[in-house]
């Protein structure tokens, strides 16, 4: 049947207005009804009135159903009701101005995206939406039973980003939250775990409080550190090693290379080749294309030097910051850098515009092939052409070879953000 949720109705006449709706008028085909709260069935009718019901949209115009519904006298003396509104299987419920069918595709929208994005989405398909009402659809949407966990995830989120953070509990096994604990504190997650047996390994962070919950609540688990956590803190840590010997580094390149004396070559001068061997010389990055330093470099030399001269006198990190009238978070990386060289590398080497297209591109690709598949290829790509950074012959080889680790870095952090996302 093409329109089986009209199957209880009879369409008595089409219309097709101007503005491209198109309206069914209809009712309902059975004599009678059966009352929703004795179950009596009854064929006398004490009014009528026209229902407006939204379906699902026909050749990409908005359809309408028109539904004269009756409303039947209950025959059972003892029902409180004494009326009651017919409901045609399939097509109405009590109070929905959706039928069925547009109900499970706002539905859908609505634990896809929810709010204003799910509202642009769903107007495209013809479908006339506030945000509040997908809210209330997934407020409405039944949850998923919770089975056994075997795997369990632990993780902290921000509901205000340096305010306010809670802890997310993720069955690895199966890839879907299942619950919400408030704060980041031990002792919440240990009440948890001790109604979940089952649970046999922990996947967590290095964070102590999840460390002392888990211990506390299901000592027979097993605690595992996540992989992704212990990339960023291995990225981390080389990228502040890097960043404090960054000048060693710029004068292992400037340094003429040493080249051994062969023992069985003659001891006679060696006639000059007329050619010298040229040193490369990195580029400074704390000037501009005309030499002269950069304003980001100036500020930031400047805010190194105030914080330090503050902190020399006693002051503490809120007192700097409103000194300054700087930001509390970037007053702590202030005070807490090695040394001026550090926060010189960051803030020249930081990252640039073609890295976030690269960014955007892996999320795209990890989207249409798959976001394990591109992040395992970007992490491939990324070792690979670290190796070859390392094997570089020589200068032109060692400037190509650096710029496939961040086109992989890219990709693979694209798909890994839209994964952990989606987790």
């Amino acid at each position: 049947m093409l329109f089986p949720h009209l199957a209880g109705v009879v369409v008595e006449l089409v219309d097709w207005a101007a503005a491209g709706v198109v309206t069914l008028h209809a009712r309902g085909r059975s004599a009678g009804a059966d009352c929703p709260h004795r179950g009596s069935a009854s064929e006398r009718v004490h009014g009528r009135y026209m229902r407006r019901l939204a379906d699902a949209a026909v050749g990409g115009a908005n359809v309408v159903i028109e539904l004269l519904v009756r409303r039947f006298k209950c025959r059972n003396p003892g029902c409180r009701a004494v009326t009651f509104a017919e409901q045609i299987a399939g097509l109405t419920s009590p109070h929905a101005r959706y039928t069925p069918l547009v109900r499970e595709q706002l539905t859908s929208i609505a634990l896809a995206l929810a709010g204003r994005v799910g509202v642009r989405l769903a107007g495209m398909p013809g479908l006339r939406v506030v945000k509040d009402t997908l809210l209330r659809l997934v407020r409405a949407a039944p949850e998923e039973p919770v089975m056994p966990i075997r795997v369990l995830g632990v993780d902290d989120f921000a509901l205000r980003k340096g305010d306010s953070y809670a802890t997310i509990l993720v069955d690895l096994g199966r890839r879907r939250p299942v619950d919400a604990l408030p704060g980041r504190d031990a002792e919440p997650l240990a009440a948890w775990l001790k109604g979940h047996p089952e649970v046999e390994v922990i996947c967590r962070d290095r964070t102590g409080a999840y460390a002392e919950g888990a211990r506390s609540g299901a000592p027979q688990a097993q605690q595992v550190a996540d992989a992704w956590h212990l990339w960023r803190n291995l990225a981390e840590a080389v990228e502040k090693t890097v960043g404090a010997h960054h000048h060693c580094i710029r004068e292992a390149f400037m340094a003429p290379p040493v080249q051994a004396m062969s023992t069985t070559a003659p001891l006679a001068a060696a006639e000059p080749t007329g050619t010298a061997e040229t040193v490369f010389v990195p580029l400074d990055g704390t000037l501009d294309v005309l030499g002269c330093p950069r304003r980001l470099v100036a500020r930031t030399t400047e805010r190194y030097q105030a914080v330090q001269q503050l902190l020399s006198h006693g002051l503490s990190l809120i007192q700097i910051s409103r000194e300054l009238r700087l930001d509390h978070s970037t007053v702590r990386r202030f005070a807490r850098a090695g040394g001026l060289e550090e926060l010189l590398v960051k803030a020249v080497y930081r990252v640039s515009l073609s890295f976030a297209v690269l960014l955007m591109t892996g999320t795209v690709l990890g989207d249409r092939f798959g976001r394990r598949l591109v992040f395992t290829a970007g992490l491939g790509l990324f070792t690979a052409a670290s190796v070859a950074c390392a094997l570089a012959p020589g200068v032109g080889w060692l400037i190509a070879a650096r710029v496939t680790p961040g086109t992989g870095d890219a990709t693979g952090d694209g798909a890994s953000q839209r994964r952990l996302s989606a987790t």
